[in-house]
């Protein structure tokens, strides 16, 4: 589970599939963005419709020469209130994926950047749980709230997540309260080993529906989605 950085999520699994993995993503945010990072054309089938209508979720994947995707679109949005109505509402993405037909190696889900019932059904198909934030003052109240939101729902809803890791990002060395907010954030949080710096290349993903490390693969950004590939492999214990 990747919590809202879009081009997190995207370079994980093309960095995941570049060692040879079988890798999922599910875009379960109804802004859609990485879904607008991978694809050309609007698709046709959403993860709307497989958590809404019932459509069986192998036909909603789109194969892409990255890594399989179950697109997004602003359906979405209204699909909040129609699914929260759904009997287990909350388990209705876990009961889908039992039924996939391929098997993948690693399924990363990108989630809204609030906490709904599409984010609670993603905790529970999830194992860990990556949240990029941007070392900035700002984001420091928000990542609080959440991971306390988080621990609150696991323990009422009795999820089991193994690890909760923060990935500093937009780190620059050269600013002194970019450099504060990693020191803070590597002394009270869960912190990957790997952080991502600025990189003016992650600004062009979308363009070409290209990857990082087609766009250029000595850059910043390339080089450290790389190691944190090597690192999320470690994971999977």
């Amino acid at each position: 589970m990747v919590h809202s950085h879009n081009s997190t999520a995207h370079s994980l699994g093309a960095g995941l599939t570049l060692k040879k993995k079988k890798v999922l993503l599910i875009d379960l945010d109804p802004q859609s963005s990485l879904t607008f990072l991978t694809l050309e054309n609007t698709p046709t089938l959403s993860i709307k419709h497989i958590m809404v209508d019932q459509e069986n979720i192998n036909d909603v994947i789109i194969k892409t020469p990255y890594f399989d995707l179950i697109p997004s679109n602003l359906q979405l949005h209204l699909a909040d209130k129609q699914l929260s109505s759904k009997f287990a509402a909350e388990r209705t993405l876990n009961r889908a994926l039992k039924k996939l037909k391929k098997d993948y190696d690693f399924i990363l889900i990108d989630c809204p950047p609030r906490l709904n019932i599409f984010t609670i059904n993603a905790l529970y198909c999830s194992t860990e749980i990556l949240i990029p934030c941007e070392t900035e003052i700002l984001a420091l109240d928000g990542l609080e709230l959440l991971i306390q939101t988080l621990d609150q729902i696991q323990e009422e809803l009795e999820i089991k997540i193994k690890n909760t890791y923060v990935l500093p990002t937009k780190v620059d060395h050269r600013k002194k309260i970019n450099k504060e907010v990693l020191e803070y954030l590597k002394n009270n949080f869960n912190v990957t080993d790997i952080c991502i710096r600025t990189c003016s290349k992650l600004n062009l993903l979308g363009l070409d529906k290209n990857t990082i490390y087609e766009l250029d693969s000595n850059c910043t950004a390339s080089k450290e989605y790389q190691k944190l590939v090597n690192e999320v492999i470690k994971w999977d214990y």
